[in-house]
C-alpha cells in the first residue's frame, strides 16, 4: 500500500504498518490516516511509552470514567466548552508529556483554575492557588496532604502520579455535581446526567463513550437474594427479614474493549460472526452508524494537534535560543565599548604624563635669575608637581616546598 505526499510523489508504507491490517473506513480515510505520525500514541503505548500496568487499571476505575464522561458532556458549565478537549490529549497532559510547552495552554490547567473559581465562588484565584483552595475546602484525606507551614514545601498537583490527579479530580467535580446550580444548567442546556446503553446483555451494558472514541462494558452485580419456593416459607415482614444491602446493588464494573482504532477494528473482525453481539456490531459499523467516520476523524485530529504542538515547541526553543545569541552579542557589544573606553583612557594618561615630562625638561635650561618674582615661583611649583607612578607587577613570594614529616 502506498499514500501520496503532498508532491504527489507516491510514498510507500512500511510492510508491518497496522494501517495494513484495517478492514474498516474509504481509501481515501486510510490514506489519510497513514500519513500521520506517531503510529500508536505514546499514553497508548509499553514499550517507550507511558502506558502501564497502573494506568490500565485505571481506565477501568469508576472515577476515571465518570470524570472524563463529566469533561466530555459537562465542561461547558465551567466556560470550557470552546476549548478542545480528547482523552488522549488529556492523558498525555497529566502524565507530563507537554511539560516543556507553555503550560498556560494546556487544558488541565485551564480545568484546574475553573474548577477552584467555581469551588471558591469566587474570580480573584490564580492557578497558583489550587492546592491552597482544594486543601482549604477538603482538608488533609487527600493525595495533596495537608498544609505545611511554608506552601512552598507543600505537595503539588503536577507532581502527583496520574491516578492521584483523578482522584483530585474526581473530588471537585462531583462536588460541582451536587449544586443546584449545576442541575439547573444541565436543565436549560437539555443534557441528561444519565446516559443510555448502547447495547444490553443480561448484567452486561456496553456504553459507546467518549465522543465514540473509546468502547465500555459495564457490568453491574447484586447481592443473592433467597426467595422461598413456597408462599408459606416466605417472611411476613420481608424489609425486616432481609438486611437492606441485598437490596443495593454489590459492585460496578468497567471493562475498556478498545481504545484506538486499530483495537476497534480488531474488536469488530472479533464479533461479527457472533449471534449475541449482532446487534452491537451493527450499531458499531452498521450502513447508519457513524461511528467509523468518527472514530478516524478523532484519530486524524489529534495527530495534527501533536504535530502542531511539536513545531510550537520547536518555535519557542528556537525564539529562546535567539533570545540568548541576542543577549550574549549586546553583551560582547557592551564588552568591546568598555574595552575600546579605557583603551582611549588610558592613551590620554599617556599623553598627558609625556606633555608634564617635556615641561619639566624645558624647564631646565630657563636662567631663573631673568625670572620675575611670580614666574619663579610657577617654576618651583611645576618643579614639585609628582609625575604618576608607573604600575608595577607586584612580585610573588617563593613558594615554599612542603615538608613531609616520616615518623
Amino acid at each position: 500500500m502506498v499514500s501520496r505526499s503532498h508532491s504527489s510523489t507516491p510514498v510507500p508504507i512500511d510492510a508491518g504498518h497496522p494501517i495494513h491490517s484495517l478492514n474498516i473506513g474509504n481509501q481515501d480515510q486510510i490514506a489519510s490516516l497513514s500519513k500521520q505520525t506517531p503510529i500508536i500514541l505514546l499514553n497508548q503505548q509499553e514499550e517507550n511509552g507511558f502506558q502501564t500496568p497502573e494506568l490500565v487499571a485505571l481506565r477501568n476505575s469508576n472515577k476515571y470514567v465518570f470524570v472524563i464522561n463529566w469533561l466530555y458532556n459537562y465542561r461547558g458549565y465551567l466556560k470550557l466548552q470552546s476549548e478542545l478537549f480528547d482523552v488522549d490529549l488529556f492523558e498525555l497532559e497529566l502524565l507530563g508529556f507537554f511539560n516543556a510547552f507553555d503550560l498556560s495552554s494546556l487544558f488541565i490547567n485551564k480545568l484546574k483554575l475553573a474548577l477552584i473559581t467555581s469551588v471558591q465562588n469566587s474570580k480573584h484565584v490564580e492557578l497558583e492557588d489550587f492546592e491552597f483552595v482544594f486543601r482549604s475546602h477538603f482538608g488533609s484525606d487527600s493525595p495533596l496532604g495537608g498544609q505545611t507551614d511554608n506552601e512552598q514545601d507543600s505537595v503539588k498537583f503536577d507532581l502527583l502520579n496520574i491516578t492521584e490527579k483523578f482522584d483530585i479530580l474526581y473530588i471537585l467535580i462531583n462536588y460541582i455535581s451536587k449544586y443546584s446550580k449545576f442541575r439547573d444548567w444541565t436543565e436549560k442546556q437539555g443534557l441528561a446526567t444519565r446516559l443510555d446503553p448502547l447495547f444490553k446483555l443480561s448484567s452486561t451494558e456496553y456504553f459507546s463513550l467518549f465522543d465514540d472514541n473509546r468502547l465500555y462494558k459495564r457490568t453491574i452485580t447484586y447481592y443473592p437474594l433467597t426467595i422461598p419456593k413456597k408462599r408459606k416459607l416466605s417472611p411476613e415482614s420481608p424489609q425486616d427479614y432481609f438486611e437492606e444491602k441485598v437490596f443495593d446493588v454489590k459492585d460496578v464494573k468497567f471493562e475498556l474493549i478498545y481504545k484506538n482504532i486499530y483495537e476497534f477494528n480488531e474488536y469488530l473482525t472479533k464479533i461479527k460472526k457472533s449471534s449475541a453481539h449482532k446487534l452491537l456490531y451493527t450499531k458499531l459499523a452498521g450502513k447508519s452508524s457513524a461511528i467509523i467516520d468518527t472514530i478516524f476523524n478523532n484519530e486524524i485530529k489529534k495527530r495534527k494537534y501533536l504535530i502542531n504542538k511539536r513545531k510550537e515547541i520547536q518555535m519557542v526553543n528556537l525564539l529562546a535560543v535567539r533570545k540568548r545569541s541576542s543577549r550574549l552579542e549586546a553583551k560582547k557589544q557592551r564588552q568591546e565599548e568598555l574595552d575600546r573606553q579605557r583603551e582611549e583612557e588610558s592613551k590620554y594618561a599617556a599623553e598627558r604624563r609625556f606633555e608634564r615630562r617635556m615641561k619639566l625638561k624645558n624647564t631646565e635650561n630657563i636662567d631663573t635669575g631673568k625670572l620675575s618674582r611670580d614666574q619663579r615661583m610657577k617654576l618651583r611649583q611645576l618643579n614639585n608637581e609628582s609625575t604618576p607612578e608607573t604600575e608595577t607587577n607586584p612580585t610573588s613570594e617563593p613558594e615554599q616546598p612542603e615538608v613531609i614529616v616520616l615518623d
